[in-house]
């Protein structure tokens, strides 16, 4: 399990698994309502699924490949 919390939302995923947890703290403060299959909560899923990839590739060692010389930083 790895979790994220960014602004106003909290996001949990489980390994091996096709489903999380998704929540709008600010409307949701309790967890009560899950998000996570919300037609309406898409967007917010990818962007806080690439923070948390993000976050994760960060606490990896940089190897300084060629490759990624020069690569520009977003």
């Amino acid at each position: 399990m790895r979790g994220l919390r960014w602004e106003n939302w909290k996001l949990i995923t489980y390994q091996d698994r096709n489903y999380g947890e998704l929540y709008d703290l600010a409307a949701d403060p309790d967890e009560v309502i899950n998000l996570w299959d919300s037609a309406d909560h898409i967007a917010t899923k990818v962007v806080l699924l690439q923070k948390l990839a993000d976050a994760l590739l960060a606490l990896e060692p940089k190897i300084g490949a060629p490759w990624n010389t020069g690569a520009p930083l977003f």
